[in-house]
């Protein structure tokens, strides 16, 4: 592995991986209303898929770069779609009482929230494109895979610690953190078009 590689796109991966996103907003709205600790398995599965994911792209290489552009175009609205759905789910949520998927942030549900998340789609295009030519072998590309998908948990488990953390002011002022958690993920959804 090329630590040279590493430390030039750790900047990227780390932003791609703390800032707002469906998976952050999630485990975060997950980490109020039921704590930390309900939020670890969901993180498991979306960190597995985000381990996989970079190594089908590299498996599949020139193909699936092809493929790309017809597969981001579907998982835009796919992904968006549920998003949306996301959205209203936490604006909905109330105290005491889980939203329907919050309350299912499972490892089955992170694992699979990655596969229609389009803005994943493109983030792991852009770190295989560099890391395909660097590689060089399959071996390297599971060292890679595995450091940006510890990036990737690391993130979702610093969000989730703030909800949990911040608990008690998210439960006291609920409708205007839900409201904006959902336009948050609105957000999301409509930056996929931008």
């Amino acid at each position: 592995m090329d630590v040279d590689l590493i430390l030039t796109l750790l900047p990227f991966a780390c932003i791609a991986s703390f800032t707002p996103g469906p998976n952050n907003i999630l485990v975060m709205t997950q980490g109020i209303r039921q704590g930390l600790r309900s939020t670890l398995g969901y993180q498991l599965g979306a960190g597995l898929a985000c381990f996989a994911i970079p190594m089908v792209f590299f498996l599949l290489g020139a193909w699936l770069q092809n493929l790309l552009p017809s597969l981001v175009s579907t998982m835009k609205y796919i992904g968006c779609t549920y998003l949306l759905w996301l959205a209203w789910q936490v604006v909905t949520a109330r105290p005491g009482r889980a939203a329907g998927t919050i309350h299912s942030a499972s490892f089955m549900t992170g694992f699979v929230l990655q596969f229609v998340n389009p803005k994943y789609y493109l983030y792991v295009a852009t770190l295989t494109s560099v890391l395909i030519a660097a590689a060089g072998s399959i071996v390297a590309m599971l060292g890679y895979s595995f450091i940006f998908a510890v990036l990737a948990v690391a993130g979702m488990f610093t969000w989730a610690a703030a909800g949990a953390a911040l608990q008690n002011f998210f439960l006291r002022w609920h409708g205007l953190v839900n409201a904006i958690m959902g336009l948050a993920l609105v957000w999301s959804a409509w930056s996929v078009f931008l």
